[in-house]
């Protein structure tokens, strides 16, 4: 497990990013991502679990960097959850 912190371009929240990754094959990987936001003092997941699924990566690094910028686009999108 993985994670890393986010702050979306049009708030000033800062967001906290678990991901799971999971190799299926060679150059195959499978991530799922959950996101969390601290809250008068308790951490509160925020919408459903993401499952990113066939991410084309040589190692776990390369999996997770491309992991990151698709959860970004997702939230800066509005696609996983509204802000």
């Amino acid at each position: 497990m993985f994670s890393f912190q986010y702050c979306p371009n049009r708030t000033s929240r800062v967001l906290e990013v678990e991901i799971d990754p999971l190799q299926r094959g060679p150059g195959t990987w499978d991530v799922n991502c959950k996101i969390y936001e601290q809250s008068e003092g308790r951490r509160l997941l925020l919408g459903p679990t993401l499952a990113l699924r066939d991410i084309p990566a040589e190692s776990e690094q390369e999996c997770l960097d491309e992991a990151e910028i698709r959860i970004a686009d997702e939230i800066e999108n509005d696609r996983w959850f509204k802000l």
